[in-house]
């Protein structure tokens, strides 16, 4: 089969579970008051049972590059991502049709955030093999760093006190005690019954997190007025679907990277804003409204995008 429907096929399965958490939403069997425990669920167990179980067994992480760039590329997107927002932004509202300067920080927030997660863990899953996984997982540590200092700065203007917490999230955490666990041969004296069960558990954080999401989605769809102006979305979509796509490819063209941080790169590249910008600029008094319009704009654009550039860029760098 081309590459290009390799790559739509396993798009379009990602967006069906998220279609069938917003049909679990709308007929009330996933209701708004479990959110918070899946939400706690996938993130204090699930997910850093995945990634302990990855990163502990990949091969790839005993190599010094997969181990130094990751972290620092994944900063590095985060942080190009807001600096082209920003510039969106000096362009004024004929470009971007933002009034105040609450607009202007939520665009330069949400449309400079990429879905590090969600979208890219079951993608990289189902294209290529755990090593490139593994090296994603160390990539994710970069972008979570980024996030919570220089994306809470860009939205409010300060860093505030919750920052420092959220630094120390459990995902990250498990990345880095299962890279020491790989690095200095203590996973082969894990007990064989605790892998199992951390095997067990892993795989369920993604089909979780992927639920939730067109749940919480779903909430959006009925309350966003999408006749408020098309600009933002525009810039936006401009933003997530060919500047920042182009400069990551440059990235991973240019630079001397492992064939999996390559691929990592590559499926970062066309992601749409991430649906956590939506929690986090509420959290923070931002402009809620837009927040939601740019990430389901996004997201929607990136059916389309995702495959073009995922399929585009594997062949430019000889990676099918």
């Amino acid at each position: 089969m081309p590459l290009f429907w390799v790559v739509t096929h396993a798009v379009l399965a990602i967006f069906a579970v998220a279609a069938a958490g917003a049909l679990m939403r709308r007929f009330n069997w996933l209701s708004e008051e479990a959110d918070s425990s899946l939400l706690a669920l996938t993130v204090r167990l699930l997910m850093p049972c995945l990634n302990l179980k990855v990163t502990m067994e990949s091969e790839a992480l005993r190599r010094p590059e997969n181990l130094l760039w990751p972290p620092l590329l994944g900063a590095l997107t985060l942080g190009l991502g807001f600096g082209l927002a920003y510039l969106f932004t000096c362009f004024g509202r004929r470009v971007t049709g933002l009034t105040t300067d609450v607009e202007r920080r939520t665009f330069r927030f949400v449309a400079g955030t990429l879905n590090h997660g969600y979208i890219p863990l079951p993608l990289v899953a189902l294209l290529f093999d755990e090593q490139t996984l593994g090296v994603l997982m160390v990539f994710m540590v970069g972008v979570d760093l980024t996030f919570w200092t220089l994306g809470v700065l860009v939205l409010t203007g300060g860093l505030g006190n919750e920052w420092r917490s959220k630094l120390f999230n459990p995902p990250s955490l498990a990345v880095v005690v299962g890279v020491t666990l790989n690095l200095t041969g203590l996973s082969h004296h894990v007990p064989a019954f605790l892998r199992d069960a951390v095997g067990l558990m892993g795989p369920a954080a993604v089909p979780v997190g992927i639920l939730l999401v067109g749940a919480i989605t779903a909430d959006h769809l009925a309350n966003v007025r999408w006749r408020e102006g098309h600009a933002p979305l525009l810039a936006a979509a401009v933003l997530r679907a060919v500047l920042a796509p182009a400069a990551i490819l440059g990235l991973a063209v240019l630079l001397p990277l492992s064939p999996e941080l390559k691929r990592v790169l590559v499926v970062e590249a066309a992601m749409p804003a991430a649906m956590f910008s939506i929690v986090v600029t509420r959290y923070y008094r931002g402009d809620g409204p837009l927040a939601v319009r740019l990430v389901i704009a996004t997201s929607l654009l990136a059916l389309a995008a995702i495959p073009l550039w995922l399929s585009g860029g594997l062949t430019l760098l000889g990676l099918r």
